[in-house]
């Protein structure tokens, strides 16, 4: 069954395409919001199968063509990326199923193939083992994420803010197509298991590629440099995602700006695990500049995530408090795999997989509180007639705070903090409680605006009269992080699975190459 590797991204453009063809047939917008959901599912579906066949065999391949690598392009998907990978479908679906509440532009088969697209281009990008083809994948998701910024084209500050997306994502992806010209250049290859081994013995023989062609160090020096600063960008880390990440999450479209963390976002941090541990891991030429690489990352990390925590306790806006929410967190990630052992990826897993639930749930009921008040957090009040959406938005908050057992979030943070004790930097251990603190008083801050607000003026938007799908997705994703809380409590092979999924991303190498290259020593 690994033909589902290469099935999946094009079944998922496939779909894409076939949007603006029925449009031409069909005008009932129910049809799209049907054929989006149902096309999903099958992606989420396969995605999951992938994921579980991953935890079976360790290391998946798919050959397009047939072609052997290096020649040609391989899909190589391990635990890791099979483990992402289900979460951006999983996120595809539910932005699937959102979106029939929320958007109501007759441009609405535009927008589900962009969403697609935007799908597409993440699947390919966590799948893939060759760097041009991620960076193929990469251009695919950035272009599609610009124009679903700008989606509400009546709206100047989508406009603006997509325009400021696609300016600083095309420097983005120029740098990191560079990088791609700097490692073929000296490596004679763009396969990322080829790259792994001569990284690692420069004297190794690969069929179609042969030799390294030229000074490999400081090549990789530079490229994994450059390689680096994108996949911060694309992470929204300080101080690069303040070119982006603030506008895009307030003017793109609710459910796309829910989607943004586990479609668009969490590929930056996947790149980092791949680049740093798969290709140029602590054995190879870069041993050295990796120490300093890794222990940068560390104070970048330290940095985004205290004034990502600042910057949420002054925001009005809703969508801006969530976006440098999800700053806070995607930088606790980022701590997590720069720390550099089992627990510290095994961190950074469940913080995308806590901060894209938690994110989605305040998205998706901060769209209700848009549709009928508006932007500020006191609109957030109108949640107060619906009990259920108050227990609700306060368990995402719960979540995303990370101090309560029964929450996802919760053994996030508690990963992280371990993996420092256990790195012997109980200074970063004691920086992440301080800074939690500080989120704190926005989080809380934020559920006083739900609880206390008054005075607040309402909308008649048509769509508050029946708000049942918003139940259903805040209420599954609520259901989901007590669960998983819940499951890491009662359930210690679990945590065993997490741990042992962090240290396969770190030591997997040998056989990610061996699975992927035949190899003839010289």
């Amino acid at each position: 069954m690994a033909f589902l590797l290469g099935f999946l991204p094009i079944y998922l453009i496939g779909i894409s395409i076939s949007m603006p063809l029925i449009s031409f047939k069909v005008k009932d917008r129910r049809v799209y919001g049907i054929f989006s959901i149902a096309a999903s599912l099958v992606a989420f579906i396969a995605s999951l199968y992938i994921f579980f066949l991953a935890i079976e065999r360790n290391i998946i391949i798919y050959r397009f063509g047939g072609f052997p690598p290096p020649l040609g392009i391989v899909y190589i998907v391990d635990v890791v990326n099979a483990f992402l990978g289900s979460l951006s479908m999983f996120m595809l679906f539910l932005t699937s199923i959102y979106s029939i509440w929320m958007i109501t532009s007759r441009w609405l088969y535009l927008y589900y193939t962009l969403l697609f697209l935007m799908g597409a281009g993440s699947i390919g990008c966590l799948y893939t083992g060759d760097i041009f083809n991620f960076f193929v994948s990469l251009e695919l998701l950035a272009i599609s994420s610009y124009a679903l910024t700008a989606f509400y084209r009546d709206n100047p500050r989508a406009i603006r803010a997509a325009l400021r997306y696609a300016i600083s994502g095309t420097i983005a992806t120029s740098l990191y197509i560079l990088s791609t010209f700097i490692i073929y250049g000296a490596f004679g290859t763009l396969n990322m298991a080829d790259i792994a081994l001569k990284a690692r013995n420069p004297e190794a023989i690969t069929p179609f590629t042969g030799i390294v062609f030229g000074e490999i160090v400081i090549s990789s020096k530079v490229a994994l440099s450059l390689m680096i600063w994108v996949f911060l960008f694309k992470s929204a880390i300080f101080p690069l995602n303040f070119a982006w990440q603030p506008y895009a999450y307030s003017e793109a479209p609710t459910p796309i700006a829910a989607a943004f963390t586990a479609i668009a976002d969490t590929v930056g941090l996947y790149g980092l695990i791949r680049i740093l541990y798969t290709v140029f891991g602590y054995d190879s030429v870069l041993s050295d500049f990796r120490v300093s690489i890794l222990g940068i990352l560390q104070i970048i990390a330290i940095i985004s995530a205290s004034i990502g925590a600042l910057l949420m306790c002054i925001q009005r806006d809703v969508k801006r408090f969530i976006a440098y929410s999800t700053m806070v967190q995607l930088s606790f990630a980022l701590l997590g795999i720069s720390i550099g052992n089992p627990e510290g990826v095994a961190a950074a897993m469940l913080h995308i997989l806590s901060n894209s639930i938690g994110d989605a749930i305040l998205f998706y009921l901060a769209g209700l509180a848009i549709a009928e008040c508006g932007r500020e957090l006191k609109c957030l009040a109108v949640l107060r007639s619906r009990k259920m959406l108050v227990i609700v938005f306060s368990g995402a908050i719960l979540n995303l705070f990370g101090i309560i057992p029964i929450f996802i979030g919760f053994w996030s943070k508690a990963f992280l903090v371990l993996s420092c004790i256990k790195s012997n930097m109980v200074l970063y251990a004691i920086l992440i409680l301080i800074i939690s603190g500080i989120t704190a008083i926005g989080y809380f801050r934020t559920l006083y605006r739900l609880i206390a607000s008054k005075n607040i003026v309402l909308r008649h938007d048509p769509r508050i009269k029946n708000i049942a799908i918003s139940y259903i997705t805040a209420s599954s994703l609520f259901i989901l992080s007590i669960s998983l809380g819940i499951a890491f409590i009662l359930y210690r092979p679990l945590i065993d699975f997490a741990i042992d999924m962090g240290f396969k991303a770190l030591n997997n190498y040998n056989i990610y190459i061996a699975t992927t290259l035949t190899t003839i020593n010289r």
